[in-house]
């Protein structure tokens, strides 16, 4: 779609809605998207590169007597520096397409963005 918008002069942004969460963000960035929002960073907790639900991170990180709330407050803090993360490693790609800036699923994205090419062309 990226290509397609270039290729006929169109700068506007490619939103996607729905898709702020730890793999489909990035999958979705290096084929071209440019702004994501979503309710998944209230919903679950990023940790690692995965989206777990939010009492698994509750009980692993905080342990089993941990009160929902505070559980709550603790996932939301750290998917929102999550999120700002995420951001830095997409700023630092577009300097370098450089897949290594992205500290998960750095392989897996370089295969997508390759097929996307072989698919499409660049």
């Amino acid at each position: 779609m990226r290509l397609a918008l270039n290729k006929a002069g169109i700068g506007s942004p490619i939103h996607v809605f729905g898709s702020l969460d730890t793999i489909t963000t990035l999958f979705y960035f290096v084929a071209g998207a440019d702004i994501f929002d979503g309710l998944t960073w209230l919903r679950y907790a990023f940790k690692d590169g995965r989206t777990l639900y939010r009492q698994d991170f509750g009980i692993t990180d905080m342990g089993i007597a941990a009160k929902f709330p505070r559980v709550e407050a603790l996932c939301w803090a750290r998917n929102h520096q999550y999120m700002k993360e995420m951001e830095l490693e997409m700023r630092r790609f577009l300097k370098g397409n450089d897949f290594r800036v992205f500290k998960h699923h750095s392989e897996k994205l370089k295969a997508a963005f390759q097929s996307i090419e072989e698919e499409v062309g660049s």
